[in-house]
């Protein structure tokens, strides 16, 4: 709470809950490198499925999620989350996700962006008890939090920790840094 603000427009900004005096992220720029070039080569097996994982990215581009990376970073933390497709081919709506593993290491004893950060409260069991209120009322309300992320905004000095690599343009192999 110490470190969230309120902008003038209504969302929040707020800095990443380090933890003091947290072990230095090593650079895994070239293990981020490796993880994206794996993924696409996965995908490129089911063309349908690498078109849907980059019109995601294009989606959160636009939607202001992602943007590109300044070339110059502006904190002190850089660290590239290599991400991966979660597929789920019976799912009505969202058949493929993006997900991050903050839990990746550039190497043997280095820290994972999660060994630096601070862990937040378990939510799962939370839901089940919302679930179970919720079957005692005559009426519930629903509501859409996707947009309600797009309130939260990172500061600045530590978006640089979290960026990632993708392909502009899917024909040929050349990252760029998004954040």
């Amino acid at each position: 709470k110490e470190q969230l603000r309120r902008n003038d427009d209504g969302s929040y900004l707020t800095k990443l809950p380090w933890i003091p005096s947290h072990p230095d992220l090593k650079d895994n720029s070239a293990g981020a490198l490796a993880r994206l070039n794996t993924l696409i080569r996965k995908l490129k097996k089911t063309p349908a499925l690498l078109d849907e994982y980059h019109n995601i990215i294009q989606l959160q581009l636009k939607e202001g999620i992602l943007e590109p990376a300044p070339v110059t970073p502006t904190g002190e933390h850089i660290h590239y989350m290599p991400h991966r497709a979660v597929i789920k081919e019976s799912a009505e709506t969202t058949k493929i996700r993006i997900v991050g593993d903050m839990s990746a290491s550039p190497g043997n004893n280095l820290p994972s962006l999660n060994d630096c950060l601070h862990v937040g409260p378990p939510l799962q069991p939370h839901i089940q008890h919302i679930l179970m209120r919720n079957r005692l009322k005559p009426i519930a309300l629903l509501g859409d939090i996707n947009q309600a992320f797009l309130q939260i905004w990172v500061d600045e000095r530590d978006r640089d920790a979290l960026r990632l690599y993708w392909v502009d343009d899917l024909s040929k192999f050349e990252p760029i840094s998004l954040g």
